[in-house]
């Protein structure tokens, strides 16, 4: 398992009941992203998918790999949005 998975399912793990709360909700066909409830728990989930990328990024800036962080954050975000193709909405409020 790569670095960035292993942080991946630490994240889902320390908050399982959350992420399980936002996944129903972000699976419901009928689903408003623009809804005052996905919007306000997509960002409580945005802060935690931000902790763990600075975690991920944080650990490869010490051990002297920073030119690669880019790159982990970029597959640490596919693969979150391989699960959660809505996250990019978050935040996202029509005018």
């Amino acid at each position: 398992m790569t670095k960035f998975e292993s942080i991946l399912n630490q994240m889902y793990e320390e908050n399982l009941e959350l992420f399980k709360i936002f996944e129903d909700l972000h699976n419901d066909p009928n689903i408003d992203t623009s809804s005052f409830g996905f919007q306000k728990l997509g960002e409580q989930i945005l802060g935690i998918i931000n902790q763990y990328e600075n975690l991920l990024c944080e650990k490869s800036d010490r051990s002297g790999k920073g030119k690669f962080t880019g790159s982990l954050s970029e597959k640490f975000w596919g693969k979150i949005r391989e699960k959660y193709p809505l996250i990019d909405a978050v935040g996202m409020l029509p005018a």
